[in-house]
């Protein structure tokens, strides 16, 4: 069962059913269809971004063997957590450093439970990101290492700058960049 990476909030009209007969074509891009309830508009969710790009491109999208239309309501908002961020490194600087990935909409810092006074080394981000620029899993702000998290990040071991392992289980046996 494939995970849930993009949400695309449109207009569906009419209103899908609960349960739509999915047609053979949108099944594997379609997971779900919410009925949002306000203005009409409900919340598609899809397997991917380049699903979402389909559907999005098509304009409708076939339910009982009904076309129905597909608005987009508004950019797509990704939520994205910065690790390992000192907390006296300003959210301005953090805002530039992620400017050229797309518009960043809102910086929160994460606190402790116990002490909702005392910050962490976490921020809690809120951007619209561009599909053809995404945020890299780690970025230098202000000269320290920030990591970044969110829902359909590739990850690029630290070290090689290579995807599909992380830095503990390189075994590249030199750096990429430097040819150390």
């Amino acid at each position: 069962r494939p995970l849930i990476v993009h949400a695309l909030t449109c207009r569906l009209k009419p209103k899908p059913c609960h349960s739509p007969p999915w047609p053979t074509s949108s099944q594997s891009a379609a997971r779900a269809v919410l009925h949002a309830g306000l203005y009409g508009s409900s919340l598609l969710s899809v397997t991917s971004s380049s699903a979402m790009s389909r559907i999005v491109n098509a304009g409708a999208l076939s339910i009982g063997g009904t076309l129905v239309p597909i608005v987009p309501v508004g950019p797509q908002v990704t939520a994205i957590t910065c690790l390992f961020l000192p907390v006296y490194v300003k959210s301005e600087a953090l805002a530039a450093a992620l400017a050229p990935y797309g518009k960043v909409l809102d910086i929160r810092f994460g606190v402790y439970q116990d002490h909702p006074t005392l910050r962490t080394g976490t921020r809690y981000i809120r951007m619209e990101m561009e599909e053809s620029t995404p945020v890299p899993n780690f970025l230098r702000v202000s000269g320290h290492g920030a990591t970044f998290d969110y829902r359909g990040l590739r990850r690029v071991c630290r070290r090689c700058q290579r995807e599909g392992h992380i830095k503990a289980a390189c075994n590249v046996p030199y750096c990429t960049r430097c040819a150390v």
